[in-house]
């Protein structure tokens, strides 16, 4: 459901992952003369690897995206024994800035030329 709707959100994404899901049923049929859903664990594990070479950029998205989707499911989470919420406020406590540590910057004065 993540990598749907991610490829959904972004054109970009929907094409390298509708071009890329294409490539692993194409080359399942290819290797093994089955759809990607009926193959053995192992004969699945070939299929990715092959899809890996063939489109690094596609294969390392797809990896990305259901990570994403998965350690953000709310069950995953809380299977985890970890709150889904956002680690401020209720998160680390932050020592209050002192600005007396970025002086010797703040003195070099302008660094940069407008452009």
């Amino acid at each position: 459901q993540h990598v749907g709707r991610v490829a959904a959100s972004n054109s970009a994404l929907g094409h390298l992952f509708e071009g890329g899901l294409a490539s692993i049923e194409s080359a399942s049929r290819h290797a093994h003369s089955a759809a990607f859903a009926d193959l053995t664990d192992d004969q699945k594990v070939q299929v990715l690897r092959a899809v890996e070479a063939e489109s690094p950029e596609f294969f390392s998205m797809l990896v990305r995206h259901s990570y994403a989707g998965y350690y953000s499911n709310p069950r995953v989470t809380e299977l985890m024994g970890l709150e889904a919420r956002p680690p401020q406020p209720l998160g680390f406590d932050l020592e209050p800035f002192d600005s007396s540590t970025v002086e010797h910057i703040k003195e070099r004065g302008k660094v940069w030329r407008d452009a």
